[in-house]
């Protein structure tokens, strides 16, 4: 069972690039966020607010990232396992021998971003005020991380603690920051 979730590593080093893994995504997102306050467009005060204790900027950052963390290793880690180790994985494990790797990214980036197309519709009828993108999902440049941790660690593992970061914080920099449409918020995540 295990080699057929393609988990190769020794224990210890997979559960080390496991914890390790959402750093990268923490990063990225604290990049971001300092690139929209630079652009005067960072406004936490809608976060600040939604709680029943109203806390100070940083106490709302620090706690946030450090929750999105803790949910990137636990529970979003178990859906993220289901798409790293079913449909994605298996994308990745048949087509990178027969068509090469940047193929098999491109393909398998384009194949999940029609998923999260469909995803990003039915999330519209819940937040309006967002705007869909004309390139379906073009948050999805996750896929060569995804596959690069996945190739380097020979493990999925690193790849699902990854995913897991990025579902826990992609909208944590939209509603920071709600004057930016997606494309602009996209563009600072490219950036980051």
């Amino acid at each position: 069972m295990l080699e057929m979730l393609w988990l190769k590593v020794p224990v210890q080093e997979s559960a080390t690039t496991y914890i390790l893994a959402p750093l990268l995504v923490t990063l990225a997102l604290l990049i971001c966020l300092l690139l929209e306050a630079l652009a005067g467009k960072l406004d936490f005060t809608g976060i600040t607010r939604a709680g029943i204790v109203r806390l100070g900027l940083l106490a709302t950052v620090l706690l946030t990232v450090l929750s999105g963390y803790l949910a990137a290793l636990t529970v979003n880690a178990i859906f993220a396992l289901g798409e790293e180790a079913g449909w994605r994985g298996c994308l990745y494990h048949v087509l990178a021998p027969e068509i090469g790797c940047i193929r098999t990214v491109v393909v398998v980036g384009l194949l999940w971003a029609r998923h999260c197309d469909s995803l990003a519709r039915t999330q519209l009828s819940r937040a309006p005020h967002r705007r869909r993108s004309p390139v379906p999902c073009s948050h999805n440049l996750d896929v060569l991380p995804l596959f690069y941790l996945r190739e380097t660690s020979g493990n999925i593992l690193p790849a699902v603690s990854f995913h897991g970061a990025v579902n826990a914080w992609r909208d944590l920099t939209v509603a920071a920051a709600s004057g930016l449409s997606d494309i602009e918020g996209g563009a600072w995540g490219y950036l980051a």
